[in-house]
């Protein structure tokens, strides 16, 4: 990449701006162009339908760790509670997700 010029104090001259113009405005165009603001408009519509979504938000779910040892690595299940199918707090839980 070329140095860009500069003057006695250090600063760079308007010859170095004048040299990125081009590409400034080959990048102006392509955010204009039709397609391009057509992806912009997709996007801001994917967006608001996510966040006005007319599923309800999963339950809040407790974390009670349990670590567990297995050849020597300790791994934690924060969520071994889930597993018990006939507890009551399941149960709960399962009632809330559907």
């Amino acid at each position: 990449m070329p140095s860009r010029p500069r003057d006695p104090t250090g600063t760079v001259t308007q010859c170095a701006e004048a040299a990125c113009r081009p590409r400034l405005a080959s990048l102006r165009s392509r955010l204009a162009s039709p397609r391009s603001r057509l992806a912009r408009r997709l996007l801001v519509v994917a967006l608001l339908a996510l966040a006005c979504s007319p599923y309800p938000r999963p339950p809040d779910t407790a974390r009670d760790p349990v670590v567990d040892t297995l050849h020597g690595l300790a791994i934690t299940d924060d969520y071994r509670w889930l597993e018990d199918q006939d507890s009551p707090e399941t149960r709960a839980w399962i009632d809330a997700q559907n």
